[in-house]
């Protein structure tokens, strides 16, 4: 089988929105806690297209501050893995 999505349109309602937006923001902290830690220097640049999702889902619902928070969040998560394997 071979699936191919060239382009599509998805409709949530507000609230659908706003639980998409933490669902993707949670995978996200939860792959910086799981994996990116062993890899901060590249993070940003392989999880471009997931910052960008979130970006928009965030600037959409009128709140980028809890898109700019993630940067606060992993910067914080690293620093807790750092401390802990030195």
């Amino acid at each position: 089988m071979n699936i191919e999505a060239e382009s599509f349109k998805i409709e949530m309602s507000h609230d659908e929105l706003w639980s998409t937006a933490f669902d993707v923001r949670n995978a996200l902290e939860c792959t910086l806690k799981n994996h990116w830690v062993n890899h901060q220097d590249v993070w940003k640049k392989n999880e471009e297209k997931r910052l960008y999702r979130i970006n928009k889902f965030f600037c959409h619902l009128g709140r980028p501050d809890l898109y700019e928070d993630i940067f606060i969040n992993a910067n914080n998560i690293f620093d807790a893995f750092n401390k802990k394997t030195n």
